[in-house]
C-alpha cells in the first residue's frame, strides 16, 4: 500500500509543479526515497518512467496552448522546459502525430495524456472485494445546496484526474442569483442550476460539457411499488461498476434520505456502494466541516437519478465558452412564464410583473 500512496503522492507533486524545472531526484525526494528505488516503484505501479510521465503531461498541456492560443512557439517551448524550439517541435510531432503548424491551423484533435489517478482494489477478508477511487477531495457542506453542488462537481472532477478548480466552475456556471416560480411559492436559485428545487440535471450536464466531459444522466422511473420501470437493478449496478472501473466517480443526484454525493467505489461486485458526501454540522466551526465516507447496501432500491462520466474531450477555447455563457445569462434574464394569467419576468437583476 505504501507503493500506491507514494506513487499517487508523487503524481500529485508532479501535477502541482509541472511548469517548474523538476527532476527525478525532486520527485523521489518528495516521497522520501532514493531516485533509483523510486524509479522502479513508479514504473511497476504506472508502467511509465517518471520522465515519461512528466514529458507526456507537458506535451499535452503544450498542445492545448498551441491549439487554443496565439502564444509563440519559442515561448511555449521554454515554458515546458525544452532546450530549443527545434527540440520542442520534434517532440511535439512524435507525441501528437501532427506538426505544430497543422495543430494550430486545423480542427484535428490532439493527443491527451490525463493525470493518473490510481485505483485501489482490495480482495480478501470474508470474501469481500472492494474497489475505491482514491484522492477524492473533501465535500464541505455549509447549508447552501447550490454551493454544495459546485463543491461536489469540483471533487468529482479532481477524482477523475481533472484539475478544474471550484472557482472556474463558479465562473462558467453564471452564478447570478435569480428567483423562479415553483407552483405555490418563490424559490431562489442560480443561473447554472436553474433552481436547486427544480430539475437541475440538464444544467449540470451543460457545465460538464463546458469543461470537456461527455456525460449521461440516468433518471430511474419507478412504479407505485418502487420497482424501476425504465431499467432494472442489474443495469444500475453495471452502470456504477463499469464507470468506477474506468476511474470516474459517479454523481448521485437522488437517493432517498441523503443529499447529492460522490460514489467513489463499490464492494462485492456492486452490491454495496461507497459514497462520499458532505455533512451538515451547524454547531461545528466552518474550518472543521468535512465529508464522510459511507457504504450503502440495497441502494439500487432507492436510487432515482445519477450522472455517469463517459470520457474527457477537448475543451473549447475560453472565448467560445464565455460567449456561450453570456448567451445563457441573457436568455434566462429575458425568460418569461405565465402565472395566474400574468407574465412573470425572471431576471438575474430583478423580478417584476408586466
Amino acid at each position: 500500500m505504501n507503493w500506491i500512496n507514494d506513487t499517487q503522492s508523487a503524481i500529485n507533486f508532479i501535477e502541482s509543479n509541472i511548469l517548474e524545472n523538476i527532476t527525478v531526484d525532486d520527485v523521489a525526494k518528495h516521497v522520501y526515497s532514493s531516485a533509483d528505488y523510486f524509479q522502479r516503484v513508479f514504473n511497476i505501479v504506472t508502467g511509465l518512467s517518471i520522465s515519461e510521465y512528466i514529458r507526456n503531461r507537458r506535451l499535452t498541456l503544450a498542445g492545448d496552448e498551441i491549439k487554443n492560443t496565439q502564444a509563440k512557439v519559442i515561448d511555449v517551448s521554454l515554458k515546458y522546459h525544452y532546450d530549443s524550439p527545434g527540440s520542442f517541435t520534434k517532440a511535439f510531432a512524435r507525441f501528437h502525430g501532427i506538426t505544430l503548424l497543422a495543430a494550430r491551423s486545423s480542427n484535428v484533435n490532439l493527443k491527451h495524456f490525463y493525470p493518473l489517478s490510481i485505483d485501489v482494489f482490495i480482495r480478501g477478508g470474508f470474501g469481500m472485494e472492494r474497489k475505491i477511487i482514491p484522492n477524492i477531495p473533501e465535500l464541505v457542506y455549509y447549508g447552501n445546496e447550490t454551493d454544495y453542488t459546485f463543491s461536489l462537481l469540483a471533487s468529482i472532477f479532481n477524482g477523475a484526474g481533472d484539475k478544474t478548480e471550484l472557482s472556474e466552475l463558479a465562473v462558467y456556471s453564471g452564478m447570478a442569483n435569480r428567483f423562479v416560480w415553483i407552483p405555490g411559492n418563490w424559490s431562489r436559485g442560480c443561473e447554472c442550476l436553474g433552481s436547486i428545487d427544480e430539475t437541475p440535471y440538464e444544467d449540470i450536464l451543460r457545465l460538464l460539457k463546458t469543461f470537456g466531459w461527455e456525460a449521461k444522466c440516468i433518471k430511474v422511473l419507478r412504479d407505485n411499488q418502487g420497482k424501476p420501470i425504465n431499467t432494472d437493478n442489474e443495469q444500475i449496478r453495471n452502470d456504477f461498476v463499469s464507470t468506477i472501473d474506468k476511474g470516474f466517480p459517479i454523481i448521485s443526484l437522488g437517493t432517498k434520505n441523503h443529499r447529492y454525493n460522490a460514489v467513489i467505489g463499490y464492494e462485492n461486485g456492486g452490491c454495496v456502494i461507497v459514497c462520499k458526501e458532505g455533512i451538515d454540522t451547524p454547531d461545528t466551526p466552518d474550518g472543521e466541516k468535512t465529508s464522510v465516507t459511507v457504504t450503502r447496501d440495497n441502494w439500487e432500491d432507492t436510487i432515482t437519478d445519477y450522472i455517469l462520466l463517459k470520457e474527457k474531450n477537448d475543451v473549447a477555447p475560453e472565448r467560445v465558452r464565455f460567449l456561450d455563457l453570456l448567451k445563457l445569462i441573457v436568455y434566462r434574464s429575458n425568460r418569461t412564464d405565465k402565472i395566474d394569467s400574468k407574465t412573470m419576468r425572471v431576471s438575474s437583476a430583478n423580478v417584476g410583473f408586466e
